[in-house]
């Protein structure tokens, strides 16, 4: 009998240290790239995205509920390639995607991506660099 209840009691921790069969475990994340012109028009903020997971784990849909529009489908089309681990029912979480730009002004489109499971992405990239045209027509000579 005591056996019987030692064991119990090890399956007992083991289901509540590692989570029941069903939890939502991510297997697979797929990041969002800062959008070009979203990066250019120095659009920052955070974007929530509902996902709705199949049994198989794979995401049958990804909808952003907020944030700045221009952020949406970066968020949308990475979010929908996740995949958590089977399930016997389906699922569905949340997740905030938060965009910031800081930094120098640089001319490439690099983003740095920081996780924070289970429902946390920071995405950060530099400013893009404005570049100045002078139109020399239209500068006045200089009088000496």
């Amino acid at each position: 009998m005591k056996a019987w209840l030692r064991t119990l009691l090890l399956l007992l921790f083991f289901a509540v240290a590692h989570g029941s069969a069903d939890a939502q475990t991510l297997v697979h994340a797929e990041f969002p790239k800062y959008p070009p012109l979203a990066r250019s028009a120095r659009i920052e903020g955070q974007v929530r995205v509902k996902l709705t997971i199949g049994t198989d784990g794979k995401v049958v849909s990804a909808n952003a509920i907020s944030g700045p529009k221009m952020l949406h489908k970066s968020v949308e089309e990475s979010a929908s390639k996740w995949i958590y681990a089977a399930s016997s029912a389906e699922g569905a979480t949340e997740i905030k995607f938060n965009f910031q730009l800081g930094g120098e002004p640089v001319a490439s489109a690099c983003a740095t991506i920081s996780f924070d499971p289970p429902a946390r992405v920071q995405v950060r990239s530099n400013p893009p660099q404005v570049n100045t045209v002078t139109d020399k027509a239209r500068v006045p000579p200089k009088k000496n």
